[in-house]
This record gives structure tokens, C-alpha cells and sequence, in this order.
């Protein structure tokens, strides 16, 4: 092999491993385009270089034929590519006729391949270079159709480079662009004289790519650099970000828990010194020797109630601070709701009121805590019964509902009571809110926070004047995530 083919035929490696590496960076990156297009056209670079190697050692008039056609497609093919790579450096996407263009790249595949490229029959005399290295060689006349395709591709080339210049205020990297895009613009200009005239010269166009690789290489290798060193840095402010937030999150979440304490010390301040001053003064009176009996047991029988009242306050905020953890095992919900209605009958009096049950659809087993759906049920039945001081209905009903897809069991609370407008309603399941002389307003965040660890949710449904539904859904299948430990509150 000559010397010059194989200089030529490294070009060839140079443009080849270019083309690779480009192609794979966009490949893993999947953003910017301009890589992925310089990769191409260095692929038909390297394919343009390796038949310029392969006309520098011919042998034959046949085998030069051969390696100018070859050049001329791929050559040809390339410039759509490098005028899309400009558009996608510059512009950011390309227009549309840039699909003309690679409809006209594409039309010289089978113009090269029929030979109608280069005039049949003619070649022009042997390249003498004026020294021993250089070899001679047979070279084909390009045709009038041929020299149309290498001036529009010359045009093209010129056009780039143009816009790279023009576009240097805003980028100052196109001004490098545009300088590798004035070296193949003047080695072309120089071959395409070389070609059309008796003046015989080294083809400079394979050589001067190579300046224009170096140019774009260190673009874009640059650009993605700079890309890199942005997202470490936004990565940094990032952190120092979530750092920040996280710190004041927790600070935040102190004051939540201050406030909550002070909010929880308010209501058993509240809730408590009234059933104790009641117990006290019940218990000084009961020391007076001369009371009467019947005095005596109304004494003893407010004692009764305001134990049992300090000891449903202190059950509320126990089951309220407690980290809900169900205990699951198949539970049938018919007898379970049953009897939590019996339980609330012995905490509180049923007066006037009327339950009624519904609860054969309720054939399914699920899931769950039985203590803990019992204390929910009771809780809810207890808020009914309070809704309705003056007696009404209390309607229980249960049975499995499809929703997405999925079956659910939904057991429903209906009464008859006062309602609540939306402002109550919204904030129902707060915790310590209360609309109620004595209470302490845990009753629904608790019910609320038991759903949730079930991977079910409460629906309250009310109106002022026009009594309230409660509606508590569970999933029928077991779910194995933990539950949620953080209760729902301001």
C-alpha cells in the first residue's frame, strides 16, 4: 500500500471510531440531536475516505470507477447530515425541507451505482505528482449530472458554514464550527478545480475533514462537559436543597408536636378538672353525717358517671397516642358489627333510639383487626347516638361493593340526627375538634387513622338538618405494605 493510502485509510479508522462514538453517546444520552447526526455523517466520511485510499492505489480504470462512485454517493449522502447537525446546533431542530435534502443525498445511491455520475469511457490523464512517494493513477471525467450533485453539495457546505459564522454572537463555539467548515469548503472548492481543470493537485478534501472533525470534536465534547459540570453543580444545589428542607421539616415537625402537646394538654385540662372537681365536691358532701340516703345514692351514682367519663377520656387519648399496628386475621363483619352495637349500648343509653341492622350481604371475610374495627364501629355508633339527642334511626348496613375492579367491603352508619354543615364536616376528623360541650375530638381521627393502617378510607356524607352517613371501606384482600403510622391532622 502507498503512502498516501495509508494516510487515507487512517482517516478512515479516525472518521469510522467518530462515527461510533457519537452515535452511542446519543444512544445512552437520548438527548441532543446534533450528536447523532455528526455521528452519521462522520460515517459516510469514513466510507467517502475509504474509497478516496482505494483510488489512490488503483490498478485499473475499473477499479478507480469503482472508488469514485463510491466517494461520490457517500460524499454526497453526508452533507443532508452535516446540514442537519447544523440546524440542531444552532436552531435546536431542523426545518422541513432538510427531508428534500436527504431525498437528493439519497437519489445519488443509484445514480452512482448506474455510472451516471462520471462520463463513460473518458478519464482524464494520469495524476503526476513530482515525486516518487505519490502514485499515478487512472481517474473517470465527471458528467454534467455529477458536477450538479458535487455543486450542490459544495452549496451546502458553504451554507453551513455561513450560518456557524453568523450565528458566533450567540455561541461563541460556532465560530469554531465555522472555521473546520471554511477548511472542507476551500479543500472541496480545490478538488472540484482540480477535477474540472488540467491542474492535477492531491485531493485535499479527506484531509481537511479531519479539521472540521477536531473543530465539531471539540464542540461537542466541550458542550458535554459543560453539561456534566451543570448537572453536578445542580445535583450539589440540589442536595443542599433537600439538606435545607428536610432540616426545616424537622423543625417544623417539632412545633407540630409542641403545638399538639399544648393543644392535647388544653383539652384533658379541659375535659378533665370538670369530672374532678364533680368527684370532689360529691365526695365533700358525702362526709356530712346527717345526708339522707336517697341523697347519698344520687351522690354515689355521679361518682359512677364521672369515672366512667375520666376513663373514656383517658382510653380516647391512649388509643389517639398509640402507633396503630393491625393484628389481621379473617374477620367476619356481621358479628363483629353486632356486637360492637351491643358494647355501645352499655357505654352509652340508647334513648329513644332505634337500630336497625343489615348486615346479611356481609358474607365475605376480611382482613383485619377485629379490636381495633370494633373500637372503630363503636366510635362512629357512639357520634350517631350523640347526633341524636331527641331519638331517631340508626341504620347499620354491610356488603361487598366492586370499585376499580376490586371488591370492598363497606359497612355504613345512617342516622336521623342534627347533620353537620360543611365546615363541621371537613374538619370532623381533626383531631381535638369538637363541637360538643365535653368531648375531646378524637372519636373520628381515630376512626381515621384505624383506616388508613387497614388500607381502607372514611367517607362522611352530611347536611345540617338532614342526619349523616359513614361510610368505612376495606379492601377484601390482605395488603402486605406497612401501614401508615402518621395520623391525619392540620
Amino acid at each position: 500500500m502507498s503512502f498516501w493510502a495509508t494516510i487515507t485509510l487512517s482517516w478512515v479508522g479516525v472518521y469510522a471510531f467518530l462515527c461510533v462514538f457519537y452515535c452511542v453517546l446519543y444512544a445512552r444520552r437520548r438527548e441532543g440531536l446534533e450528536y447523532l447526526m455528526f455521528g452519521l455523517y462522520t460515517g459516510f466520511m469514513a466510507v467517502y475516505a475509504g474509497g478516496a485510499a482505494m483510488l489512490t492505489d488503483a490498478a485499473s480504470y475499473e477499479i478507480g470507477r469503482r472508488a469514485q462512485d463510491l466517494q461520490f454517493w457517500s460524499g454526497l449522502l453526508a452533507s443532508p447530515f452535516y446540514i442537519h447537525f447544523m440546524y440542531a446546533f444552532v436552531y435546536g431542530r431542523a426545518p422541513k425541507w432538510i427531508w428534500a435534502a436527504y431525498a437528493i443525498g439519497a437519489s445519488t445511491i443509484p445514480v452512482g451505482t448506474l455510472g451516471l455520475a462520471f462520463a463513460p469511457g473518458e478519464f482524464l490523464p494520469p495524476k503526476v505528482w513530482g515525486f516518487e512517494s505519490a502514485p499515478s493513477y487512472p481517474e473517470a471525467v465527471m458528467s454534467p449530472l455529477g458536477m450538479i450533485y458535487v455543486t450542490f453539495w459544495l452549496m451546502a457546505m458553504v451554507y453551513c458554514t455561513y450560518e456557524f459564522w453568523r450565528h458566533r454572537k450567540v455561541d461563541k463555539d460556532s465560530r469554531l464550527l465555522a472555521f473546520g467548515g471554511a477548511a472542507v469548503v476551500l479543500a472541496a472548492a480545490h478538488d472540484e478545480f482540480a477535477l474540472a481543470t488540467s491542474f492535477r493537485s492531491v485531493y485535499m478534501i479527506e484531509h481537511a475533514g479531519m479539521v472540521a472533525n477536531m473543530a465539531v470534536g471539540w464542540v461537542l465534547l466541550g458542550r458535554f462537559t459543560r453539561t456534566t459540570d451543570e448537572l453536578t453543580r445542580r445535583s450539589r444545589e440540589l442536595q443542599r436543597s433537600y439538606t435545607y428542607l428536610r432540616h426545616t421539616q424537622e423543625a417544623l415537625l417539632a412545633k407540630e408536636q409542641l403545638a399538639t402537646v399544648g393543644e392535647l394538654s388544653a383539652v384533658i385540662a379541659h375535659e378533665v378538672r370538670n369530672p374532678i372537681a364533680i368527684i370532689k365536691n360529691a365526695a365533700a358532701t358525702l362526709k356530712n353525717p346527717a345526708l339522707a340516703d336517697t341523697d347519698r345514692g344520687g351522690l354515689l351514682s355521679i361518682l359512677d358517671d364521672e369515672t366512667d367519663r375520666l376513663n373514656r377520656i383517658v382510653n380516647n387519648l391512649l388509643a389517639f397516642a398509640r402507633p396503630v399496628v393491625p393484628r389481621r386475621r379473617p374477620v367476619e363483619i356481621a358479628p363483629l358489627v353486632h356486637h360492637a352495637i351491643e358494647l355501645a349500648r352499655e357505654v352509652r343509653r340508647f334513648d329513644n333510639i332505634t337500630v336497625r341492622e343489615q348486615l346479611d350481604a356481609a358474607t365475605e371475610l376480611v382482613d383485619a383487626d377485629p379490636d381495633l374495627l370494633r373500637q372503630v364501629c363503636m366510635n362512629v355508633i357512639d357520634n350517631a347516638v350523640q347526633a341524636m339527642p331527641q331519638g331517631g334511626v340508626l341504620t347499620v348496613k354491610a356488603a361487598i361493593v366492586e370499585r376499580n375492579g376490586d371488591d370492598k367491603m363497606q359497612i355504613v352508619f345512617e342516622d336521623t340526627g342534627e347533620g353537620m354543615d360543611p365546615l363541621v364536616r371537613d374538619r370532623s376528623r381533626d383531631p381535638f375538634f369538637t363541637t360538643r360541650p365535653s368531648g375531646t375530638g378524637l372519636g373520628l381521627a381515630i376512626v381515621e387513622r384505624v383506616m388508613r393502617a387497614h388500607s381502607g378510607n372514611v367517607d362522611i356524607a352530611s347536611s345540617h338538618g338532614s342526619g349523616t352517613i359513614v361510610t368505612l371501606t376495606l379492601p377484601c384482600d390482605r395488603h402486605s405494605s406497612n401501614p401508615p403510622m402518621m395520623n391525619r391532622g392540620r
